[in-house]
């Protein structure tokens, strides 16, 4: 899937479809979760944007919807590394895409919430 780049405080939305061995699978009750990192090895807990997927709208045929508001991208410009974590309701945990995306710089004023 790999994310594109995308400007400082607008709004980030994306799908993104699970599969396990090569079937759809109900992810309704587990966790879909974003996280954003100036490097690696920054611990989760430092992210500069984590956030978690809607898996109750569409779960059930296994699609994850994110939707990055502009407040939660009013970041920095620069470039961050992602990952995205699937997280099943049986404790087992998938990284399930992993790259890096530039966030560009507007030229346009942030607006306020």
């Amino acid at each position: 899937m790999a994310l594109s780049n995308f400007y400082s405080g607008t709004t980030k939305n994306f799908t993104l479809t699970l599969t396990f061995n090569d079937s759809t699978v109900d992810i309704s009750s587990d966790s879909v979760i974003i996280r954003f990192k100036s490097n690696k090895d920054d611990s989760d807990a430092d992210a500069v944007i984590t956030s978690s997927a809607d898996v109750t709208s569409q779960g059930s045929s296994g699609i994850a919807l994110f939707a990055l508001s502009k407040t939660v991208t009013a970041i920095d410009p620069g470039s961050y590394n992602y990952d995205i974590e699937w997280i099943r309701s049986s404790g087992d945990e998938y990284v399930v895409e992993s790259g890096s995306v530039t966030i560009l710089e507007r030229v346009s004023d942030i607006p306020s919430s």
